[in-house]
């Protein structure tokens, strides 16, 4: 078995070197990564140890340049040829700097498509600040699986830039909203509970900014990258088919009865974000990525209240507050022939809300709201992600 050694050795065997006219050497030389070039070797006499001696003709020496650009080169004595038949052996052997980091390959245009299954649910309650009951309603939507399409994709400005973006889209396949109103504090007393429908719900994301990547040494195939840019949430929840499960005055439908309440929620999350991931090299074509992502954005909600007569339509009531969002993703990536890679991945996201403002806006003043704005105690929202997908790079 051949092994190779840690640094790079130049092997030189020369037989009968003294008869051989000048120029006519040459000699093929080898790198720890089994790269080989051959190189034309000059002899030229070679100084006599003694001052009187007459040096031998054609004594063979080799000139050896250093490696860098415009360094100096030496010249080498080799070992003087013996009786006919016997070949001497020159090894010339050089240790090797220390490795430099080495420079990250140039990258092309990424692009990443994912299959999507999602679960999500999200839940909101107001109240009158100082008063009883502390929570008047509050809407819970649980649930929410959905499945969908998402598309990344990022376009190098160099060896480390790049901006980067992404969009998707998803449609709730199950899901249901539990509507209830109190009359005693901690949610205590519910007067009308009513549960609905929540199928096919829409869900958007879009994000766009950039990233910076620095390859590592140590250990060997990790990458460290840093975003930022500006993101996107639209979820527009639907009520649907509803059915009356606790309903006395002032409730005025009986429980039990059943209607389509054609509603629906819209909220969106938008702002900028910041975020850091980790690649590791599991394996010759294997890799893991690790990535956390942290947004500081503003909320809005808007209910579209069909069901309800005295309020104004299509803006029933608006919602406004500040959120944070945390994501987390989990990746990995396994390269196949041909240059592309399959995906499977992992990403969760958890929002709560500061206390936010509930405009509600009544049919008889026009729509305008005035004099109805109450607290929006919280609005929480949670996602869970499982991808599928596949990457090319152009």
């Amino acid at each position: 078995m051949r092994t190779r050694p840690p640094f790079p050795t130049f092997a030189l065997l020369l037989a009968g070197t003294a008869a051989l006219p000048a120029g006519a050497m040459q000699m093929t030389i080898f790198d720890a990564g089994g790269k080989h070039q051959r190189v034309a070797l000059e002899t030229e006499p070679a100084p006599s140890a003694t001052p009187s001696a007459t040096p031998a003709p054609n004594a063979p020496r080799m000139t050896v340049m250093a490696q860098g650009g415009g360094q100096a080169h030496r010249s080498v004595a080799l070992p003087a040829a013996g009786p006919a038949g016997e070949a001497p052996l020159a090894v010339f052997t050089v240790a090797a700097p220390a490795p430099a980091a080495a420079a990250e390959p140039p990258r092309g245009v990424e692009s990443r498509l994912y299959a999507e299954a999602r679960q999500e649910s999200l839940d909101w309650r107001i109240g009158v600040p100082g008063q009883s009951p502390d929570v008047i309603s509050e809407l819970s939507w649980r649930g929410l699986r959905s499945a969908g399409l998402r598309w990344e994709g990022a376009v190098p400005l160099g060896t480390h830039w790049a901006v980067e973006g992404g969009l998707a889209y998803a449609e709730s396949l199950s899901g249901e909203v539990r509507d209830s109103d109190y009359e005693s504090d901690g949610r205590r007393d519910p007067w009308s509970v009513s549960e609905s429908d929540a199928r096919k719900s829409r869900l958007y994301d879009l994000h766009l900014g950039g990233r910076y990547r620095i390859g590592l040494a140590v250990p060997r195939g990790t990458a460290l990258t840093l975003h930022g840019g500006l993101a996107l949430h639209d979820r527009r929840l639907r009520i649907g088919r509803t059915e009356m499960i606790v309903s006395r005055p002032p409730a005025t439908l009986p429980a039990g009865t059943t209607f389509d309440a054609d509603s629906q929620y819209r909220v969106r999350w938008y702002g900028p974000y910041a975020g850091l991931g980790v690649q590791f090299a599991l394996g010759p074509d294997l890799d893991l990525a690790v990535g956390y992502r942290h947004s500081w954005t503003k909320l809005k909600g808007r209910g579209h209240w069909a069901l309800r007569s005295d309020f104004a339509q299509p803006d029933s009531f608006i919602h406004e507050a500040n959120a944070r969002l945390h994501e987390i993703d989990l990746s990995l990536a396994y390269r196949l022939d041909g240059g592309g890679q399959l995906l499977l991945g992992a990403h969760h996201l958890r929002s709560d809300s500061d206390r936010g403002r509930d405009d509600t806006r009544w049919a008889q003043d026009g729509g305008i709201g005035l004099g109805s704005a109450i607290d929006l105690k919280e609005l929480r929202w949670r996602s869970t992600a499982l991808r599928l997908g596949y990457s090319l790079d152009f």
